[in-house]
């Protein structure tokens, strides 16, 4: 921040006493400039070493649609939760292979729509969904990418994902597995609360990765996490 002549706050020479007069009170403001090196900060980091990961921006975090179209200008994919999240993103132009829908809360007409557009992956958070996916899909006579959202005995559970430890998440693998219409893709994770240690990552990360590998040996597919 600097100063005007005038003795105004600025933000990269543009004074914000300008701005509230022209937008009114209050006004957030996202500079587009830091935005963009923040998020070509995080990809640079992202192409070093042997294994590179999908980035997806969450809509819910900020769903201005200029903050969205300069993300999406640098590569960076889409993360959705709802029908209306799911309309930007195809309004912006994402593709529909660069989207990812997950949420707890989704409306039949908003899987509806995700299977319709052949997302890249539908993330599942409850057993009851998938019959309802299933049922859309055969529908439509679609077979949708499928990930299960899983809760590992560290981190959010309850109403956030299938128990790993209780069983409850291979029971909706196989579920998915054997639906003869879905194809089971991925494992979904969110550890949620604050990271305090490195051990603490390892453990978490430890017992997915042990889920994946059981589906691997039990019912012979590969997921990504």
């Amino acid at each position: 921040l600097t100063v005007t002549p005038l003795g105004h706050l600025a933000c990269d020479s543009v004074s914000l006493a300008s701005l509230r007069e022209e937008w009114g009170s209050p006004l957030h403001v996202v500079l587009a400039r830091r935005l963009r090196e923040n998020a070509s900060e995080f990809l640079a980091v992202n192409e070093v070493g042997g294994t590179r990961a999908e980035i997806y921006y969450s809509y819910k975090s900020n769903p201005v649609p200029g903050v969205l179209q300069l993300l999406h200008s640098l590569g960076i994919g889409a993360e959705v939760i709802s029908e209306y999240e799911l309309w930007l993103a195809l309004r912006l132009g994402v593709p529909a292979n660069r989207i990812v829908f997950n949420g707890p809360a989704k409306s039949t007409a908003a899987i509806h729509d995700a299977v319709a557009q052949d997302l890249l992956l539908l993330n599942v958070n409850h057993r009851e969904e998938i019959d309802v996916v299933a049922t859309v899909a055969r529908a439509l006579g679609k077979s949708p990418r499928i990930g299960i959202r899983v809760a590992a005995s560290s981190g959010w559970s309850g109403q956030f994902g299938l128990s790993i430890g209780q069983g409850e998440a291979f029971t909706a693998i196989k579920q998915v597995h054997e639906s003869g219409v879905l194809q089971l893709t991925a494992i979904h994770c969110h550890v949620g609360g604050m990271l305090r240690s490195a051990q603490q990552v390892l453990g978490y990360v430890s017992e997915v990765l042990a889920l994946a590998d059981r589906v691997a040996n039990e019912l012979g597919v590969e997921l990504a996490i």
